[in-house]
């Protein structure tokens, strides 16, 4: 009965080993697939990179492509041409001018702090 017995708890104990093994075993090919992966997914990022730029300059390269950049630079300048003109009509700040007021206001403000640090100084 002890032979019996020894003989299972050695018999599971090789099974133990054998999973352990195997764990171990799995965990290494799992690594070495994933930077497989990651290295092939790297290639292909680069190359798709290559060939977006690619067909980016083909399709830039193309007159009509041109043409209708042109025509979309001329509308968008007309555009904002027009816009200013109705802000300045309706009297309301356009962008750049309310970028020029907030720069003036942040270099009084700076004035300010200093002549605040300067009167609080002994």
């Amino acid at each position: 009965m002890v032979q019996q017995a020894t003989i299972v708890q050695e018999s599971v104990d090789r099974v133990r080993e054998a999973m352990s093994s195997l764990e171990s075993d799995f965990e290494k090919v799992q690594k070495r697939a994933e930077k497989k992966f990651k290295a092939q997914r790297k290639s292909l990022e680069k190359r798709t990179e290559k060939q977006v730029d690619r067909l980016r300059k083909e399709f830039n390269k193309n007159p009509y492509v041109k043409r209708a950049q042109s025509a979309v630079d001329d509308v968008t300048t007309q555009i904002e041409k027009n816009v200013d003109s109705l802000l300045e009509t309706l009297n309301v700040a356009s962008q750049s001018d309310l970028r020029r007021v907030n720069s003036k206001l942040s270099k009084i403000n700076k004035k300010l702090r200093e002549l605040e640090k300067s009167s609080t100084a002994p």
